[in-house]
């Protein structure tokens, strides 16, 4: 299961890393893209930031890691989650989304 997540996620950053680099209406853009791994104990999370300013959040950890995300996207200034993804429907993945803004 995790290889399909690794390939999964992999495929996902290339798509993002080759699509159009654009500015935002604010005229700032990321050159690169960033990769966030977001400490949620037992389960996954993450945030990828795209060079045209999008963002993506994979899974949310389990319940009680929610408000962790949620603190965590607000430090990193994150208003928008332009994509979430759940890689899978198991409980330490899904229970923190539902925290999410």
């Amino acid at each position: 299961m995790r290889i399909r997540q690794f390939l999964f996620i992999l495929g996902i950053m290339v798509f993002m890393a080759t699509a159009p680099m654009g500015s935002s209406a604010s005229g700032k853009t990321l050159q690169h893209m960033k990769m966030h791994f977001i400490n949620v104990g037992q389960g996954d999370s993450m945030l990828i930031q795209t060079p045209n300013e999008k963002n993506i959040l994979i899974d949310g950890g389990p319940p009680q890691a929610g408000k962790k995300v949620v603190s965590y996207l607000r430090k990193q200034k994150v208003d928008q989650i332009d994509l979430m993804i759940s890689t899978h429907p198991d409980y330490d993945h899904i229970g923190g989304l539902i925290y999410m803004p």
